[in-house]
């Protein structure tokens, strides 16, 4: 497997760490990777494989699961240098939707360690600012016509429904809301339930299929609507 041309492992690293610290800092807050047409096998969006070249490395382990698990092992090791480990010991898990009741088995820290607790890196179907939600989300959990961003539009293959989470916590003034597709109600009770026992959890990458990513850190509230 050879390695990714168009990634510049410094420059474009540093700009999505940048990226990636502004979304953990602020709980719900989307922000956009430009795409890079890198070659990423199945099972795994382009967002959720930047977000691995700018955090893996040959100190840190990763764990992948599901559809093209084997493929998706290969070329993160290939472009990281990160080291591949089983999922209740690995520092990153990738996953799809699908498989992300995973997070039942990731480690959590311990009370001298809790920064040892593990991160998972789901792909999601979509991901809906809070600006967007209010006007376009039916009761039933769906998205109303296309949306007005063409980059937001949901694959049409497509047809789970939009989860409305409200998150409170650190980072967050108030209140704000976030909308998901294609993680489980159960998802999010076992990820609370993960997170009981601050600061010992899980904390939480999203991206979705267009470049955009979001975070949910251990110490984020949230309401599943």
């Amino acid at each position: 497997m050879h390695r990714e041309i168009v990634y510049d492992p410094v420059f474009d690293a540093q700009r999505h760490y940048r990226q990636l610290l502004d979304c953990m800092s602020r709980p719900g807050k989307l922000n956009r990777l430009d795409r890079m047409d890198l070659h990423v096998p199945g099972g795994i969006h382009e967002g959720a494989a930047l977000v691995a070249f700018a955090l893996l490395n040959a100190d840190v382990t990763f764990f992948a699961a599901g559809i093209g698990a084997a493929e998706i092992n290969a070329y993160l090791k290939t472009q990281t240098f990160g080291r591949p480990a089983p999922g209740a010991e690995a520092d990153f898990l990738f996953l799809s939707g699908a498989d992300a009741m995973w997070i039942s088995k990731a480690k959590r820290g311990t009370l001298p360690y809790p920064e040892e607790g593990a991160t998972l890196v789901l792909s999601v179907d979509a991901l809906v600012p809070g600006s967007l939600l209010v006007e376009r989300l039916t009761p039933e959990g769906e998205l109303r016509g296309e949306s007005e961003q063409p980059e937001r539009k949901r694959p049409e293959a497509s047809h789970s429904p939009v989860l409305t989470l409200t998150l409170s916590g650190p980072g967050i003034e108030k209140e704000r809301y976030l909308g998901v597709s294609g993680l489980s109600r159960e998802f999010f009770t076992e990820w609370s339930a993960c997170n009981q026992e601050f600061p010992l959890g899980v904390d939480l990458i999203l991206a979705d299929p267009y470049g955009w990513i979001g975070s949910l850190p251990r110490s984020t509230q949230i309401e599943v609507h």
